[in-house]
């Protein structure tokens, strides 16, 4: 065996028989100098033909970084174009950031560098812990840059020159470590126990801390369909060697936003790992309930942020595995939907627990901690009233806690530490309390509460056969209480799904009909407002309705077409349901097609297909009305067009992995 390289021992001769045989080897670099990396080559020579070249190589590497304290400086050094300068530095107990500074002693002209550092941990992806920093450098000019670091692992600090650069000079690297650490690296906190408990302490330096806690992302967890079963795959690429088959899983999380806004989607077991990842094709879709249509995709190795409009949907995570036994342990695997807050939730920080009890002298000015000091914050969860609407029992806040007085250096950890606070049970007793301590005058009488009983069980008859019985109980009612909206609301609805042939003294009935529900002095009084409070939902509903029962009986009428298309404008001004909305196009294009107008009523629906409309389950109608007006035109083109588009947007199943 022969080697290269002082600091390796290996023996001169191996003799290799019929049986596998080792050979000892010794590296010994305690005489290496600190600071560089070496390397070295075993290589096995066979003696009866020496010239064929080497049987066998076996490179060693060794790095001996230089064991910093809180300072390091560097010699100055030479650059040029394309040069790059490597330091190996370990960083001291206790640190948490370095604060780099690269000066230009001298320099011929302005230049761009790059500043590139990396670090090595178990069971955490490089992309995680490296930095990379583009900046120009003049001579005498000096850039600072603080780095988050770990202590005890090596850092590769990389200054290097543009190829492009043609400039010479001298640089020289400065590294000052700083670190407010804790023992705990992840604080998850129960909402209901109003505090969080903190060490904090400095192993490096003199410090000063000013600490800031804020709550800036929600996640809920989804669990997934409890069918899901591993199933092999079918073809060839999905077979290895051996006739190992490869399996998959498909799990399925069905979630339903109530606005639009911007989604990650974690999975804490499967995220930020790729090649070193135990499992194959962590890929995920988020599809719409109602028309399959794909919204988004996306991988579990590195969460992405993505957009997603309101509605229901499902997320449909594909995990493979040669193993079945190993996808069937993730079934029960739960996702995380992580969203931001519409504003921060800032956190009051104690330096003493009776003043957060007394929540007197919150923390707001820098506290100086001299080296080796060790003391415990307290952090008050928030009040019931900080929490969002929107959040549910079981929900986490998600933010962090730094410490550093100065946010532009961010000495003590520059993505600070990870905060996560459980949503607790945020409901109360205080409504059915106030309801209960009530005025008297506040509650309705027996009387009214008859009433509505029996309105709630005439919106229940519907044959014609009930007919008589509706209307004498609507006498018996409109007697005692004229004009009262919900009961002559209740009357149109019955008719309206009575007739069906809709003829023209039908029709007349349903305007008749609709009128006097208009002429309530509370739906009168709405339509001449421009706004509606919340109490006012209910007669909102029966104005929007009202007003499309009209406009559908009065498109009818060949006589009435401007009526028409003043009630729709109305009925355009008014916020309504997706399933309104729906009847008012397609009241629209019926409007259209009777007056033999098929352009404008094509019109329509594409202003409908590129608004909100066509964004949610009624998109699948807007096409296939644009199909059928499209065919009476005879456009043959437009046609096959369009039903390529519903062939590929409305599938009936999910789209495939």
């Amino acid at each position: 065996a022969e080697y290269m390289g002082t600091w390796v021992k290996v023996p001169a001769h191996f003799y290799l028989m019929n049986s596998s045989r080792a050979f000892p080897i010794e590296v010994d670099p305690t005489g290496l100098a600190v600071g560089g990396v070496y390397q070295a080559e075993i290589t096995g020579i066979n003696l009866a033909d020496p010239d064929a070249g080497p049987v066998f190589r076996l490179p060693i590497t060794v790095i001996k970084p230089i064991q910093s304290t809180h300072e390091y400086k560097s010699e100055p050094f030479a650059t040029t174009s394309a040069l790059t300068k490597r330091f190996l530095i370990t960083p001291p107990k206790g640190a948490t950031a370095v604060v780099a500074s690269v000066k230009a002693i001298s320099l011929s002209h302005k230049t761009l560098f790059y500043l590139a550092t990396v670090q090595l941990a178990p069971h955490r992806s490089f992309r995680h812990l490296e930095v990379n920093k583009t900046f120009y450098l003049s001579a005498e000019q000096e850039v600072v840059h603080t780095i988050p670091c770990t202590e005890g692992r090596t850092v590769e600090f990389c200054v290097s020159q543009t190829w492009s650069s043609a400039s010479s000079g001298t640089l020289q690297l400065s590294l000052d470590f700083h670190g407010v650490s804790t023992t705990q690296q992840q604080i998850t906190a129960n909402g209901s126990d109003g505090f969080i408990r903190f060490p904090v302490q400095t192993s490096v330096r003199n410090e000063k801390v000013l600490p800031v806690a804020t709550l800036s992302h929600y996640t809920r967890p989804l669990t997934p369909n409890p069918n899901a079963t591993p199933n092999p795959l079918i073809g060839v690429r999905d077979m290895l060697w051996n006739n190992r088959q490869i399996y998959e899983i498909v799990l399925e999380y069905p979630f339903t936003l109530k606005e639009e806004g911007k989604i990650r989607f974690l999975s804490p077991l499967l995220n930020n790992f790729l090649y070193e990842a135990e499992f194959e094709s962590q890929i995920w879709f988020v599809c719409d309930v109602d028309t399959k249509q794909q919204i988004a995709v996306g991988g579990s190795h590195h969460p992405a942020v993505v957009t997603i409009p309101k509605g229901s949907y499902v997320l449909r995570l594909q995990i493979r595995h040669e193993n079945v036994d190993f996808l069937s342990n993730l079934k029960d695997m739960v996702v995380l939907l992580e969203r931001k807050l519409q504003s921060d939730i800032k956190l009051s920080c104690y330096w003493e627990m009776s003043d957060l009890l007394l929540k007197t002298n919150a923390v707001t000015k820098v506290v100086p901690f001299p080296l080796g000091t060790s003391r415990e914050l307290f952090i008050a969860t928030p009040a019931k009233s900080s929490y969002p609407q929107t959040l549910i029992f079981g929900d986490q806040l998600t933010g962090k806690i730094t410490f550093s007085p100065d946010e532009t250096t961010k000495l003590d950890r520059p993505d600070g530490y990870p905060l996560h606070v459980v949503v607790p049970n945020l409901s109360s007793t205080e409504e059915k309390s106030n309801s209960t301590t009530g005025t008297k005058s506040a509650q309705p009488s027996l009387e009214e509460i008859i009433r509505d009983a029996k309105i709630k069980w005439l919106s229940t008859l519907s044959n014609e056969k009930d007919q008589e019985l509706f209307e004498n109980t609507f006498s018996e009612l409109n007697e005692k209480f004229p004009k009262n909206t919900q009961l002559l609301y209740t009357r149109l609805t019955f008719y309206a799904k009575k007739y069906n042939s809709k003829s023209r003294e039908e029709v007349l009935k349903i305007v008749t009909l609709a009128d006097q529900v208009l002429a309530c002095s509370s739906i009168e009084q709405l339509r001449t407002q421009t706004t509606s409070t919340t109490g006012e939902q209910a007669d909102k509903d029966i104005l929007v309705n009202t007003l499309l029962y009209k406009a559908e009986g009065l498109s009818k009428l060949p006589e009435t077409e401007n009526m028409v298309f003043l009630l729709l404008k109305e009925l355009k001004k008014l916020n309504k349901s997706e399933e309104l909305e729906k009847r008012q196009l397609k009241l629209f294009v019926d409007n259209y097609l009777i007056r033999q107008k098929p352009a404008s009523a094509l019109k329509e629906l594409n202003e409908a297909k590129s608004g909100k409309l066509h964004a949610n389950k009624h998109a699948l109608t807007i096409s296939n009305l644009r199909l059928e007006i499209l065919t009476q035109l005879d456009w043959s083109v437009w046609v096959s067009n369009e039903q390529t588009i519903i062939t590929s947007q409305f599938s009936t199943s999910y789209p495939l992995f």
